[in-house]
């Protein structure tokens, strides 16, 4: 990314797990999955145009973690800003507990993401809104940037599936 400025504010987040889902037996639930780590970071001192490096994490699908949002040097040097992705949601037949939040380093302001809930699981919120809500027959997708996945709930036989996390952001102000 070019720069036409010398400072600039980032925020950033990782992708947001996906949700657990639920096995063939009736009246179980996946857990909700977690949400991405957050930051923010003041940037000074940077010349106009020289280059960043960035890479958003994308959401996780059913039980899967997200992928991690970062900025790096790119002919500009800075120190590294990472955000982990969410964890994924259990399975109900492989546990109870939500998907971890990710973790975030090098930000002036790093903020670990929320944990996905457990039976039945919605996911953990991000700060951009729009927690996945646990469904029956399957878990619904996060709409907020970052936010985790429902979990599934079977009020029925068969298998059911998560729902997707959301892909992380990242928004440059200048």
């Amino acid at each position: 990314m070019l720069f036409r400025s010398t400072k600039v504010k980032v925020t950033m987040i990782g992708g947001g797990g996906g949700g657990g889902g639920a096995n063939g037996c009736t009246f179980t639930s996946g857990s909700g999955g977690g949400a991405g780590g957050y930051a923010v970071v003041y940037l000074t001192g940077l010349t106009a145009g020289n280059t960043l490096t960035y890479t958003v994490g994308a959401g996780g699908g059913a039980s899967a973690s997200g992928g991690s949002t970062s900025i790096s040097s790119g002919t500009q040097t800075i120190t590294t800003v990472t955000c982990t992705g969410g964890g994924g949601g259990s399975a109900s037949t492989s546990g109870i507990n939500g998907g971890a939040g990710g973790t975030s380093t090098g930000g002036t302001i790093n903020i670990n993401g929320s944990y996905g809930n457990v039976n039945p699981g919605s996911g953990g919120v991000s700060p951009f809104g729009g927690a996945g809500a646990a469904g029956d027959n399957a878990g619904f997708a996060a709409t907020g940037y970052g936010s985790g996945g429902g979990g599934a709930f079977a009020s029925t036989g068969g298998g059911k599936s998560g729902g997707a996390g959301k892909a992380g952001v990242i928004i440059f102000e200048y």
